[in-house]
């Protein structure tokens, strides 16, 4: 299994959607479901491209199989990307896109949306505790990985 540690994470967010083997996505104000735009707000360039899934899908699909996490983090007051500030919806779209894994009846894994009380566009002490919290958890639940020469 691959870990994806992710900054501005859009393009790498559709990525750990479509690739079963990324089993610990990351993403650090990555995107926000349209739903929790305001109609003044376009989003940037590549949120616009219009893919062929939305992005409650494609959180969905980061997590679908058994043993795959997706720990989505924002910051309250992110001045250039994707803040919560006024957005706190996006902890109810953890229980939405949980609810349609277990709607598939089949094994899943997690996603989540963690929101850390910051005011820049960078790591902060406790978006790294977190993400650093989240390796050592998928790390100590994965199998063992055999070495390949």
């Amino acid at each position: 299994q691959l870990r994806l540690n992710l900054v501005q994470a859009t393009d790498w967010l559709l990525y750990a959607a479509l690739d079963p083997r990324v089993g610990l996505s990351l993403p650090l104000a990555g995107s926000l479901p349209w739903y929790l735009f305001g109609a003044h707000c376009h989003g940037d360039f590549e949120q616009r491209l219009q893919p062929k899934a939305n992005y409650t899908e494609l959180y969905t699909l980061a997590a679908l199989e058994a043993g795959r996490v997706s720990v989505q983090l924002l910051h309250e007051d992110d001045p250039v990307a994707f803040h919560a500030r006024t957005r706190h919806a996006a902890h109810g779209q953890g229980m939405r896109i949980e609810a349609a894994l277990d709607a598939t009846g089949a094994a899943h894994g997690t996603f989540v949306t963690v929101v850390s009380d910051w005011n820049r566009h960078e790591w902060d002490a406790r978006s790294r505790a977190i993400a650093a919290a989240a390796i050592r958890a998928f790390d100590a639940a994965a199998p063992p990985r055999r070495r390949t020469r």
